[in-house]
């Protein structure tokens, strides 16, 4: 396995990717029928920066941004922003710890995956592109 690779941590369909500032925003739709198992895109320590629980609305609606619930997750030069949507289970998170690239922490099932990666990575995905956790290289650091 290339340590140079960030993999996706999650199972489902990238819907848009953003360039804002200095980072590449990636958003993710995940569905009933992907996998619900959370896996570390790179090697490190991950911290659990929020985790709020709430209602299933839609996360296409825009109260659902602040309604649903929702975790946020920092891993080295990655930020994972977990938002559930209509009848899914409730986010599980393994406490903070070291983790090595594929490592299972959570689970995650039915929602919107915002992923926050630097832009000085060179990303692999474009739009409508089918990410598997664990398995598809999201992108790749420089050097």
């Amino acid at each position: 396995m290339n340590k140079n690779n960030i993999l996706s941590p999650v199972s489902g369909v990238v819907k848009a990717i953003d360039i804002i500032d200095d980072i590449y925003r990636i958003y993710c739709d995940t569905g009933f029928l992907d996998s619900s198992i959370l896996l570390a895109p790179v090697d490190g320590e991950y911290s659990v920066v929020s985790h709020n629980y709430g209602i299933n609305l839609s996360s296409d609606t825009y109260k659902s941004k602040f309604l649903n619930e929702h975790a946020i997750i920092r891993f080295p030069n990655i930020t994972l922003n977990l938002l559930v949507s209509v009848c899914s289970s409730k986010i599980k998170l393994e406490q903070n710890k070291q983790l090595t690239q594929c490592e299972k922490f959570g689970k995650f099932k039915n929602g919107t995956v915002i992923i926050d990666i630097n832009r000085d990575i060179n990303l692999s995905i474009q739009i409508a592109d089918k990410i598997k956790a664990g398995q598809t290289i999201i992108g790749q650091k420089n050097g």
